[in-house]
């Protein structure tokens, strides 16, 4: 195995399988610290409905201006994560490189209120289903 340091100029691009072992190396993490924590809940989608309600508001008090800023701070890293690895194998969203965390936002948001029942879902749930009602792939992989 050859390593090169600095100026390789024939370096092989990242691929999927590297993806792929990122990714379930980040899930394992994941799991390692919340096994390790019996108290730890995944957030709902009341949760994030909650959060993200800060949105519209006018008050400029603390609290308010913080769930603002973990709200959009959300969609920004997951509109990150999504640029570098999308959906992978079988997407189920094809989101267009011109969304912005709000619109995101205002998907989920929209998609709360369409659908109260989804309040109890697990939050990762709850965004998967919005994203693939709004933006379905048609076809594209």
């Amino acid at each position: 195995m050859k390593v090169c340091t600095g100026g390789c100029t024939n370096s092989p691009p990242l691929e999927g399988g590297l993806v792929r072992v990122s990714l379930f190396l980040t899930a394992l993490l994941f799991l390692a610290v919340a096994t390790g924590n019996s108290q730890v809940q995944l957030p709902t989608v009341s949760t994030y409905y909650d959060i993200c309600k800060s949105m519209d508001s006018t008050a400029q008090d603390a609290a308010t201006t913080k769930n603002q800023g973990y709200c959009m701070g959300f969609f920004s890293g997951f509109l990150a994560g999504y640029a570098l690895v999308g959906n992978i194998q079988n997407p189920r969203y094809c989101i267009s490189g011109a969304a912005s965390p709000d619109e995101l936002r205002e998907v989920f948001m929209k998609y709360v209120r369409d659908n109260p029942t989804s309040l109890n879902k697990n939050f990762a749930v709850g965004l998967n289903e919005a994203l693939a009602a709004a933006y379905p792939c048609n076809g594209k992989q």
